[in-house]
């Protein structure tokens, strides 16, 4: 018999993460300010590719994917950098670059949901190119509208989620808050 405690029911469990998402810490755990991020822009509407990590919905701006490509059939390369790194599954060369693969898992999801992920199924080059976030699904591209979204004003925490759109429960990726989250990764 497992010891596992049910904390919510069904129903209420989405809007209990949600709710402690947007939840401000009582600590600040952050050692150093994030950067403010005013890049995305919250007063239009824009149109977003909704991907899946391991049941959580993500939306990322259409405009800041570069690429969705398969999973890799051959494994990633390893680095000593990327063997201890948590949030970098390994290295991956696409059209003469070289791919910081993210376990975005490891990212958005809390600690007590890592376990038994699945292989991801696809990788999503965002930005200038330089990472490509792991999913294991492509939904859909979906429009929102400013007013549909609950943004965040603290990005002192989880700096990659700028928002949520309730309706379509789904998590707003903020691009640039997820490569300030990124940027001390140096790999070779």
């Amino acid at each position: 018999m497992s010891d596992l405690k049910q904390i919510a029911d069904h129903e209420n469990a989405l809007d209990l993460y949600f709710n402690d998402m947007f939840a401000e810490p009582m600590h600040d755990i952050v050692t150093s300010q994030a950067k403010h991020v005013t890049k995305d822009d919250h007063s239009t509407a824009f149109q977003a590719l909704l991907i899946d990590i391991n049941g959580l919905q993500l939306a990322i701006r259409t405009e800041e994917v570069k690429a969705i490509l398969p999973w890799p059939e051959t494994s990633l390369e390893q680095t000593p950098d990327t063997a201890h790194n948590e949030l970098v599954m390994g290295l991956y060369n696409y059209a003469s670059q070289q791919l910081k693969v993210i376990n975005t898992a490891n990212i958005v999801l809390p600690l007590e949901h890592r376990h038994n992920l699945a292989t991801p199924s696809f990788l999503i080059i965002i930005g200038q190119g330089n990472f490509a976030l792991s999913c294991h699904k492509i939904n859909t591209v979906i429009n929102l509208l400013p007013e549909d979204i609950r943004w965040r004003k603290n990005m002192t925490s989880r700096p990659w989620l700028a928002g949520i759109a309730m309706k379509k429960n789904c998590s707003i990726v903020s691009l640039d808050g997820l490569v300030n989250l990124l940027s001390p990764i140096n790999l070779a």
